[in-house]
């Protein structure tokens, strides 16, 4: 493990500490590598706590002196003498107070601009400064080892992942994609691992994160920092469009906020970006504006698993749930049987990854609800039934919602005209 940052950190610290309180500071030297992100990082940091140096003086001063007072005048007229403990006495208020003052509220609106996220955005990987400083020690994230990838899809989806590789490492520009298929079949997944396995971020931003903003008519401004935020990373930046059909739906059928919204994503798309890749996911890639998809030229449909492909997530589900318990142990020898994994992957025909996962997830969560800590062939039938009910229930959703669009699209098409 590197600690060169967080002990740079610190000696930055105790800098403006001694800064501060009028000391000569300490040169800036030590042995150690710093990647050119950390210098750049540390250098702004270091600007931002020296040029308020004495602002800070000033606050350490005030609480120093109502230290004081609080203490008692006798007890402070007997420490003022010996000068060497009111040093350390000093010293350790001003550590604190520098610590807290500097760090939170001189340097506050650099790290927001530095590491603070745009409104768009509903999750982000990794989300907190730790993350990102601990994100380069790690390991990349093995894509196999957490979806199964579908042998129709498998050609496409192994390009995309080598091409993004060879343009983090050789340099160029990344091919944006767009996703289409049913719910709960692994687009958002993909992505998401994509920029684990690559070590870049990542940022999910869902439909109604850029809806919200119609209203008001901010979501162009909006778009425009999402886009300027993606720019700034210097690993690059995967976004992650939910539901894109939103505001990327064919220009005649969007109402005038959402067409301002589709005009500043094609501004920026215009041309290709050695910083970001953009994945758009719809179950509606027929709606998608003509423009919109000439900015993609990955697209890439995602269908729910044949059996062997429900045998291969139903493996994979039972040793990353069952393989790794924590606390209580449930037996689930039964799930070792080929033939029992060959009956529940038949039995859910029709169903998708993420109900897969969900069904592997319920029978050891009933199993330690019931408090029975084993897996029997009665459980897997009642859970096998529930599965196959939501799925039913899902499906006659979707259908409502699929004509309540195309209802609301028509309505559109019809004022426009």
């Amino acid at each position: 493990m590197n600690y060169n940052y967080l002990f740079f950190l610190c000696l930055l610290t105790s800098h403006a500490i001694t800064t501060a309180s009028q000391q000569a500071p300490q040169p800036l030297t030590m042995n150690v590598r710093l990647s050119p992100d950390m210098v750049h990082d540390i250098a702004a940091l270091f600007t931002t706590m020296s040029a308020n140096a004495p602002l800070a003086r000033q606050a350490i001063t005030k609480e120093f002196s109502a230290g004081l007072k609080e203490v008692g005048e006798g007890y402070g007229n007997a420490i003022i003498p010996a000068r060497n403990q009111l040093w350390k006495i000093a010293l350790g208020l001003t550590s604190t107070i520098a610590a807290g003052f500097i760090l939170t509220h001189l340097c506050n609106k650099y790290i927001d601009k530095r590491f603070g996220e745009p409104v768009l955005i509903e999750k982000q990987s990794p989300h907190t400064l730790w993350g990102k400083i601990t994100s380069s020690w790690k390991e990349p994230v093995d894509i196999t080892n957490h979806m199964v990838i579908s042998k129709d899809v498998a050609t496409d989806l192994n390009y995309i992942i080598a091409t993004t590789e060879n343009i983090r490492k050789n340099g160029g520009q990344f091919e944006n994609a767009i996703f289409h298929g049913p719910p709960g079949t692994g687009k958002t997944l993909f992505a998401k691992l994509l920029s684990q396995g690559r070590k870049m971020d990542y940022a999910f931003i869902p439909a109604a994160n850029i809806s919200q903003f119609f209203a008001n008519g901010k979501a162009v401004e909006e778009l425009n920092n999402l886009f300027a935020w993606a720019s700034s990373k210097k690993n690059g930046t995967i976004l992650f469009f939910d539901e894109a059909e939103t505001f990327l739906a064919d220009r005649s059928t969007l109402h005038a906020a959402a067409q301002n919204a589709l005009s500043a994503f094609l501004a920026k798309t215009g041309t290709p970006s050695d910083k970001i890749m953009i994945i758009c996911a719809t179950n509606k890639p027929e709606t998608i504006d003509g423009a919109a998809l000439s900015r993609f030229p990955m697209q890439v449909e995602f269908r729910l698993p044949d059996l062997q492909d429900r045998k291969d997530q139903l493996v994979m589900h039972i040793k990353n749930i069952f393989g790794s318990q924590k606390g209580t142990h449930v037996e689930y020898a039964v799930l070792q049987d080929p033939n029992t994994i060959t009956t529940i992957a038949t039995q859910l025909e029709g169903c998708s990854g993420r109900t897969i996962q969900q069904f592997v997830n319920r029978l050891r969560q009933r199993a330690l609800a019931e408090n029975t800590l084993t897996i029997t062939d009665n459980l897997i039938r009642i859970v096998t039934q529930q599965m196959i009910a939501n799925r039913e229930f899902n499906a006659s959703t979707d259908r409502i919602k699929s004509t309540l669009f195309d209802a609301i699209r028509s309505k559109h098409s019809a004022a426009a005209a």
